[in-house]
């Protein structure tokens, strides 16, 4: 379970996102992950990760939001 100070929701876990949530996993922080393509969260979920299907889902019960986007 997630603990209070150290939960990320991460938005966009592509070719820059998913070493992105690598890194923050090795300082310490819980992430779920959230991508519109399948093939990122079937990445994402290979290595261990918490994935969502649902924007929403990735943003409930966080202390942070990260977005990693190829465009405003």
């Amino acid at each position: 379970m997630f603990s209070a100070g150290n939960r990320v929701g991460f938005v966009g876990i592509g070719n820059m996102g998913l070493p992105m949530i690598k890194n923050l996993r090795k300082s310490g922080f819980q992430v779920k992950a959230f991508d519109i393509f399948p093939a990122a969260l079937e990445a994402a979920a290979a290595e261990g990760f918490e994935v969502k299907d649902k924007l929403a889902d990735v943003a409930k019960d966080v202390d942070y939001i990260v977005t990693c986007l190829p465009a405003t």
